[in-house]
């Protein structure tokens, strides 16, 4: 009967069953969405980049920074993992070209995920077109427990768990292209391939010689296809839509639809709504505010607020960014 605690231990700690095909988890660098603003308009934003986090979105934006822009942002994904993000755009010298880094950092001992993205951006006549590579590190198994948590079990159940503990890491690259399309200052067309190319590098072991870690193995982070379009009324209102087909079998295509309402260049009020192709009830419903203050002395500030309506469980995203 001992092998039922056993199992029960196991899980509870990292299991190896699973921690060996740890990458396979629906968790590693997995896309929560970053950016309070974006997210506001209901994730869609291939089709407008506009801002800072065009190099996140759509690489191609960044060839329209006029300004340094460098902006944080935090998500309480579910209350259950807290993702930091980091965005910052600079015009170059030269005409139509710009260039923008993000960063984002996520998890704790049991998994810690780190990405960076480089993008440029370059403008002709109407068209843009912007280059993205990643870098992407993983640490998994760093956690520790402490025995006396575990008082059901033997002191050899609880060796033999810590030894079937995996513990390792995993880095890797990827390459995202980008497309917009702008005939005026009113509407966008806009195209985003992310991950086109990529691979990620795993490395895993553990002290147990009955149930060994997988060790080394490659593998491939599964791409996207976006197509968005934006579209700014007569008055001060951007309304936004994007389309995600499906490029594999286990992903439903989707699409983003939303907008954003400005009031004197100060105040802005945003909305917009997820819908996924299946049978499935799983929509998603965003909204949110956003302040921005006046310049001073080249200086601006702009406070952003998301709510998500998510059908496993809300969640939010706050942003601050500085415009110099």
């Amino acid at each position: 009967m001992k092998s039922i605690p056993l199992l029960l231990f196991a899980a509870l700690s990292v299991p190896a069953v699973q921690a060996q095909g740890l990458s396979n988890l629906p968790a590693s660098h997995v896309d929560i969405g970053f950016g309070a603003r974006p997210m506001a308009m209901g994730g869609a934003f291939v089709g407008l980049a506009d801002d800072e986090h065009a190099v996140y979105w759509n690489p191609a934006g960044l060839s329209d920074a006029e300004h340094y822009v460098t902006s944080f942002s935090h998500a309480d994904q579910m209350e259950f993992v807290t993702y930091r993000f980091m965005a910052l755009v600079a015009p170059l010298p030269w005409d139509r070209l710009g260039a923008g880094l993000t960063v984002i950092e996520s998890g704790d001992d049991m998994l810690r995920e780190f990405s960076a993205q480089l993008g440029v951006g370059y403008g002709y006549g109407d068209f843009r077109a912007g280059l993205g590579i990643k870098y992407r590190h993983s640490g998994f198994g760093n956690n520790s427990f402490d025995d006396g948590d575990y008082i059901v079990f033997d002191p050899d159940e609880i060796n033999e768990g810590r030894d079937r503990q995996v513990r390792g890491n995993g880095t890797g690259f990827g390459i995202d292209l980008g497309l917009l399309y702008r005939p005026n200052d009113r509407v966008g067309f806009g195209l985003a391939y992310r991950d086109v190319a990529n691979t990620f590098t795993w490395n895993s072991e553990n002290n147990s010689s009955t149930n060994p870690a997988r060790g080394g193995y490659a593998e491939n982070l599964p791409s996207e296809l976006i197509l968005g379009a934006s579209f700014r009324t007569f008055g001060s209102t951007t309304v936004v839509a994007d389309y995600k087909p499906a490029l594999h079998a286990d992903i439903d295509p989707a699409l983003r639809v939303g907008f954003e309402t400005g009031f004197m260049d100060i105040a802005y009020l945003r909305g917009g709504a997820e819908y996924r192709v299946n049978s499935i009830d799983d929509e998603r419903y965003t909204a949110g505010v956003g302040l921005k203050t006046p310049a001073v002395a080249g200086l601006r500030l702009r406070l952003d607020y998301a709510y998500l309506i998510d059908p496993l469980k809300p969640s939010q995203r706050i942003s601050i960014a500085l415009q110099f």
